[in-house]
């Protein structure tokens, strides 16, 4: 395994996942792996993980109830800007170690576990999906097919909802007069 961290870099609302997109680039590719650092246990959790329409829901939930955090605890973010990360868990762990988070997750249906989970697969998913169109049809290895069905058939849902955060770190910027940019 390689030595290589995960970095995180919080920003408003785009701490709820935005680094999270960084690591599925190391994740979306077989020959990447290794340099993610993740364990094999990991990669096979990404691997398997199904995304659901019961799972975007509660993901969706998960996501506003964050953006509802961020705003009213702004500090969070500036506390975990900069914390790096190694494995499913201890990405988890950053957002269980702070009550409002945990409970913003929690309370529509999702484990943190199961949140970062959803993020990274759909993010994986997405990056699977430009892939395939450069490749000829073609998915990398590990991606599940059904996974990219499901972004295509709910890409409308999926595109509002990276708006609305877009919106909610925009708004974040413009109170705190664009600091921490």
């Amino acid at each position: 395994m390689s030595s290589t961290r995960i970095t995180r870099a919080p920003r408003g609302a785009a701490w709820i996942g935005s680094a999270l997109v960084a690591l599925c680039v190391f994740c979306a590719a077989g020959p990447l792996r290794a340099q993610s650092g993740m364990s094999d246990a990991d990669m096979k959790a990404m691997q398997s993980y199904q995304l659901t329409a019961s799972g975007l829901t509660k993901y969706t939930r998960a996501v506003h109830n964050m953006i509802q955090v961020t705003k009213a605890h702004p500090e969070i973010a500036k506390e975990e800007d900069g914390s790096k990360a190694n494995s499913l868990a201890d990405i988890a762990a950053i957002y269980d170690r702070h009550p409002e988070v945990k409970r913003a997750i929690t309370s529509a249906g999702m484990s943190s576990r199961d949140f970062v989970l959803f993020t990274i697969v759909l993010a994986q998913s997405g990056a699977a999906m430009s892939m395939q169109q450069a490749n000829g049809g073609k998915l990398p290895p590990g991606v599940q097919p059904a996974n990219v069905e499901f972004l295509k058939a709910h890409e409308a849902d999926l595109l509002k909802l990276e708006q609305e955060m877009q919106q909610a770190d925009s708004a974040a910027a413009d109170t705190s007069g664009g600091r921490g940019r």
